[in-house]
């Protein structure tokens, strides 16, 4: 979305570059919000229905914005703002729960290599994101249409796996035999 807004409300908006600046400031006080928010959720929700709630979010943002830029000639500004509050409101959902999921539901002497193996397709999505974005010269609607395929095939395999990844409320973090003995 950060390598696509920019150029998008440069070309459609006539947006400026200190206007974007704003949006950007807008988006980073929206996702502040949104991490407090479910700091406080997760106290009460399971992490798997959170990332169910982000993934959600996701697809109606990407969805809208796919229809948007290829039925709509000259989209209204008020629907595109829609489409990118939708989607900068369910990232966040998706990023903190997946590895707080992540680190619960992996053996404690796995958690290292399975969060390092998370942020290497993070990193490598944060490369390949604006080269992808950069297709929008092509067909304004390509990106989100792509974006969109992603998050579909996300929420299949999420939806097979939705019951594996449930966590009992009474469940205590895993202990190793050496510091369970030290404990005690």
């Amino acid at each position: 979305m950060e390598a696509i807004l920019a150029p998008l409300t440069e070309e459609f908006y006539n947006f400026t570059p200190f206007e974007n600046s704003l949006v950007f400031v807008g988006i980073t006080l929206v996702f502040m919000i949104m991490y407090a928010l479910i700091t406080q959720f997760s106290k009460y929700v399971q992490d798997r229905t959170l990332i169910a709630i982000g993934l959600l979010f996701e697809f109606i943002a990407l969805t809208l914005a796919s229809l948007i830029f290829i039925f709509i000639e000259s989209p209204p500004l008020w629907l595109f703002i829609f489409s990118v509050c939708f989607f900068v409101i369910g990232l966040p959902f998706f990023f903190c729960c997946t590895g707080s999921l992540l680190t619960k539901l992996v053996d404690d002497s796995d958690v290292g290599f399975a969060s390092g193996l998370l942020s290497s397709v993070t990193n490598l999505g944060n490369i390949f994101g604006p080269i992808w974005a950069g297709t929008f010269e092509i067909e304004y609607w390509l990106p989100f249409v792509g974006e969109l395929g992603i998050v579909v095939i996300l929420i299949f395999v999420f939806s097979i796996s939705f019951s594996k990844l449930y966590i009992p409320k009474d469940a205590t973090p895993k202990v190793p035999e050496e510091e369970e003995k030290l404990i005690n």
